[in-house]
This record gives C-alpha cells, sequence and structure tokens, in this order.
C-alpha cells in the first residue's frame, strides 16, 4: 500500500520537474487524479512536507471552485492534522498549491475549513508557544496577533460568519 503511494507521488514530483513548476501549477487538478486515486485507494492519511520542501515557500494560488475535488482534499486534510497532533494545517503543508486550511478546536475537536483566507483586521499582540507539523519536534514562542477578523469560504462556497 504505502510503496503504491511513493510510486505515484514520485511520479507526479517526476511530472512537475519535467513540466516546470508554473505549468504543474496552472493544472493542478489535472495531475493530481493519480494522488486522488492514491488516497482513495489507500487511506486519507497524507504526508506533510518539512521545512525545506520549495512549496512551503512559494504563493499559494486561490481556489478558483469549491469541487468535490476540493471537498476531499478538505476531509483528507482534517484527518492528516489530527492524525499528526496538530489544530491547523494549510494545504501547501500537504503538497497543494492552494489558499486552504484546516483549524481544529481544542475543546470540541471540530474542524472548520478556510478556503481562500484573507486576514482583514486584526489587532493586539500576544505570544505563545506554537509548534509547526512542518517542524516536527520544534516549538517556540510566537507573537501574533491577539485576535483577527477574516474573510473566507466554507466548504459549501458560502461566506465564513465572523
Amino acid at each position: 500500500g504505502a510503496s503504491v503511494w511513493i510510486i505515484l507521488s514520485k511520479l507526479v514530483d517526476y511530472t512537475v520537474v519535467q513540466i516546470g513548476n508554473e505549468d504543474f501549477y496552472r493544472h493542478w487538478d489535472k495531475f493530481s487524479a493519480l494522488r486522488y486515486f492514491a488516497f482513495a485507494v489507500l487511506g486519507t492519511i497524507l504526508s506533510v512536507r518539512k521545512y525545506g520542501d520549495p512549496i512551503l515557500r512559494r504563493r499559494a494560488k486561490p481556489v478558483e471552485a469549491v469541487t468535490p475535488a476540493i471537498r476531499t482534499v478538505i476531509a483528507d486534510m482534517i484527518d492528516t492534522m489530527y492524525d499528526e497532533i496538530g489544530l491547523g494545517l494549510a494545504a501547501p503543508q500537504i503538497g497543494v498549491p492552494l489558499r486552504l486550511m484546516v483549524v481544529g478546536d481544542e475543546e470540541s475537536r471540530e474542524a472548520r475549513a478556510l478556503i481562500n483566507p484573507v486576514i482583514t483586521e486584526q489587532g493586539g499582540e500576544i505570544t505563545a508557544e506554537e509548534g509547526c507539523l512542518s517542524l516536527p519536534g520544534v516549538f517556540a514562542p510566537v507573537p501574533r496577533a491577539e485576535w483577527v477578523r477574516l474573510e473566507a469560504q466554507d466548504p459549501e462556497g458560502r461566506p465564513v460568519a465572523p
């Protein structure tokens, strides 16, 4: 099972090198069919990209439409986030170059997907110890805004309520 996933993943990675990153990202949905097949056959826990992976440094593209494929990615991201014992996961962290993230609630264990999120307002500052799934085992104090307002869509394509 895992070896099939590795072969399919390497095939997609090889395709990126052969056709160039820009063309790959422009036609991501077409090339991702191999990975969707692998997810369906092998399960929904995805590999989290680690620090140093070039996709983590690229600007993600907006999600143009909320499709069944995007909903599948969201479900897989939620499964992966909880399997990795995380509270948040961005699509580039699983190799998907789109503006999409999932966040979990520590108390309820419910997750929420945010499609094309944009911070519209923020205020205050708070510092708390944080970790990152792409930097396993590293925890450090990180200053952040104490509160934020954002615009985003949910998996049904509706605006997220504040």
